[in-house]
């Protein structure tokens, strides 16, 4: 029968190829950003007290829907729901809730401008400008894949921008993934998750489980706590496909515990074990390699290197 790569007993999971896709952006466009834009300066503005949407001249405590202070004025307690403020004005106990701030002025959940502060320098969701910080306020790129690409040992790959991939790619770093782990990731899964057939259609210790898909028999010898469990336990294993942090430390493991045949087991569990120096698995380890080393400067946009590695026919 037919199988995916990482096929006979303990073996590694499948490897996801294909002829590459389109890319869905040039350049690093930000795919997410929670909060309004910078603004360096304000408005300005020469007129009077008014009602919604209009100008504030030098109001004590009065408040616009949408209006703009003018440049030095002080709006004591005032407040702008979107409202933009000038630039060297202050707005004491103002609050501009999500709207552009100028030099000095506050955001919450806004950008800040230059030198600008939110909440005691603060800007809860956004991104800081100079002289700001923000709190939270990192996200994913799309990113842009290489003019051109060198591929490993005369194989077929390819590179595109997946929307999504980058939030992925951070969520194993996070949990403790080298960069090297999110190669092994990338080559098992479009999207670098566990969304994927249970065990990937595979029992006993090739039964397949997390980003990597790791095969069963070599993570219950590798990992101490399910050290002696039998291969028909292997779905003790399915914990890792909710805990990234499992996960994570699984794969270290097995990475140290094999060394150098790991890339075997991996590929092609106790065939490959004892026997990993095959043009196969040379294949697959410089294609991981390659992966690696593609992904310097992309360890956090949408950008996914493919490599076509054919499947391993099952006996």
């Amino acid at each position: 029968m037919s199988g995916n790569s990482g096929g006979s007993t303990g073996s590694g999971g499948s490897i996801v190829s294909g002829s590459g896709g389109n890319s869905t952006g040039s350049g690093g466009n930000v795919v997410s950003s929670t909060g309004g834009n910078a603004g360096t300066g304000g408005s300005t503005g020469t007129g009077g007290n008014t009602g919604n949407g209009g100008s504030i001249i030098s109001g004590t405590g009065g408040s616009g829907t949408g209006g703009t202070t003018s440049t030095g004025g002080r709006a004591t307690g005032g407040s702008g729901t979107g409202g933009r403020v000038g630039t060297g004005g202050t707005a004491t106990g103002g609050t501009s809730t999500g709207g552009r701030v100028g030099t000095g002025g506050t955001s919450t959940g806004g950008r800040v401008g230059t030198g600008g502060s939110g909440t005691g320098g603060t800007s809860t969701g956004g991104r800081a400008g100079t002289g700001g910080s923000g709190t939270g306020g990192s996200s994913a790129v799309a990113g842009r894949c290489p003019a051109s690409l060198t591929c490993p040992n005369n194989i077929t790959c390819g590179c595109y921008v997946l929307a999504g991939l980058g939030a992925n790619k951070m969520a194993l770093l996070t949990a403790g993934a080298s960069q090297y782990m999110l190669a092994s990731a990338m080559m098992e899964t479009e999207r670098m998750d566990t969304n994927y057939a249970l065990g990937d259609n595979k029992t006993g210790d090739s039964f397949n489980a997390g980003t990597c898909k790791q095969n069963w028999g070599m993570a219950r010898i590798c990992h101490p706590a399910w050290s002696g469990q039998a291969a028909s336990a292997y779905s003790t294993m399915t914990a890792m496909n909710s805990s990234r942090t499992l996960d994570v430390q699984v794969y270290n493991e097995c990475r140290s515990y094999y060394g150098d045949r790991w890339w075997g087991g991996h590929r092609n569990g106790s065939t490959g074990l004892n026997n990993s120096n095959t043009t196969d698995i040379n294949n697959f380890k410089a294609a991981m390699d390659w992966t690696n080393t593609m992904l310097n400067g992309h360890t956090t946009d949408d950008v996914r290197f493919w490599v076509t590695i054919p499947a391993i026919i099952l006996d």
